[in-house]
């Protein structure tokens, strides 16, 4: 019975051959759809580790990177910290800079997150929602901020 399929289906594909006729209808374009230009967003460390003594800071650097000839001005800023156990944001400070990079075709941007101890903290963790956002294209990164004695 597999015989007979496997030979079935192999003359079946010799005679299409011979005939020019194609084995897939011809909407089918596999692979040759053109992607929309977008970009990709990433961090050189997702978690950045401070220590809790007052002045002091840490920081990384978020990467925008160019895919399918994507070219725009990416405006980036914080959406919202969200606190672990039982920190408070109030003695930490959040700074991106610069806020907007232009992103050329194939090229890349970066923007620093940086993130200081304005007072005494609470010891636990962070998050950071930092958005990029160019257009109507946007897309989110997490940071982890980790106080630590």
């Amino acid at each position: 019975m597999i015989l007979s399929i496997l030979i079935l289906a192999s003359v079946t594909m010799h005679y299409l051959d011979v005939i020019n006729l194609p084995l897939l209808p011809p909407w089918f374009k596999a692979g040759s759809e053109e992607q929309e230009p977008n970009f990709e967003l990433s961090a050189n460390s997702s978690m950045i580790t401070l220590k809790n003594w007052v002045g002091n800071s840490n920081s990384t650097t978020i990467t925008v990177k160019s895919v399918n000839g994507f070219n725009h001005n990416v405006t980036f800023k914080i959406r919202r910290v969200r606190v672990g156990f039982l920190g408070t944001v109030e003695d930490l400070k959040f700074e991106l800079q610069p806020h907007h990079v232009y992103l050329p075709a194939g090229g890349e941007g970066h923007c620093v997150l940086t993130v200081e101890i304005r007072d005494l903290t609470t010891l636990g963790v962070y998050y950071v929602d930092v958005d990029a956002v160019a257009g109507d294209v946007k897309h989110s990164i997490c940071i982890t901020v980790r106080v630590t004695d």
